[in-house]
């Protein structure tokens, strides 16, 4: 391939600052044991030509704890205009959706792609793989010198073919993230409907009915002592 024709496919995969940080966001939420996600999302952008402090404060941040690694990564995000959704199913996804493209793109070996999603198979999560769990197990069968239970016919020697086809096909059902805004419950009494003066009038009313019946019951009771 010319230097012309790799060049062009660099930048057409080439993504946006927005879109490597949720990627990196996402990648931080699944993968917990690792504490250089958003260090090294810090180097890259220095190395693409950002040059703002918090970059640098981030990219310097090795071996600091999780919580602070995030609350830098969101402040350098602020202070350099990069939009990211601290959502983690929405960064997991979109982390999964890369992992995706680069595997079929053979950017990364699918077996490595794969090992990228296995925490998802185990974490309480509500990003939910189909086929992820099933595949799963049957690789762990086969690492034991047990035939696979889930997907016939799979062997040690043609698991390749299986993980071409599981990332070809591969879908993320949809969660609680996707659905609508729920409309929000109506008060019992919403005091600037269009019905308020006609309820203030009521109460008004059966108030003075109960001063006016006490009153009453007062006088008759003082008459009859």
């Amino acid at each position: 391939m010319r230097f012309s024709e790799r060049l062009k496919t660099k930048v057409q995969f080439m993504i946006s600052a927005h879109d490597s940080a949720q990627i990196a966001l996402g990648k931080f939420y699944l993968h917990r044991w690792e504490g250089q996600v958003l260090v090294d999302w810090a180097s890259s952008m220095l190395a693409q030509g950002h040059e703002d402090d918090a970059f640098v404060a981030l990219s310097e941040m090795e071996g600091a704890s999780r919580s602070a690694q995030l609350d830098q990564f969101l402040y350098t995000c602020n202070e350099a205009g990069v939009t990211v959704h601290e959502n983690m199913e929405l960064a997991i996804r979109a982390y999964i959706e890369d992992l995706r493209r680069r595997a079929l793109g053979k950017e990364i070996e699918l077996s490595a792609a794969f090992a990228q999603l296995r925490p998802l198979a185990y974490d309480n999560t509500s990003v939910v793989i189909p086929g992820l769990n099933e595949l799963d197990e049957d690789f762990n069968l086969l690492d034991s010198k047990q035939p696979g239970f889930h997907n016939e016919g799979i062997t040690l020697e043609n698991r390749e073919k299986y993980l071409q086809r599981f990332f070809e096909e591969l879908t993320i059902e949809d969660g609680p993230w996707n659905d609508p805004d729920p409309i929000p419950a109506k008060p019992w009494f919403d005091p600037y409907s269009s019905d308020a003066d006609l309820y203030l009038e009521r109460v008004a009313i059966i108030i003075i009915a109960l001063l006016y019946l006490t009153y009453v019951f007062v006088t008759l009771a003082s008459l009859l002592l």
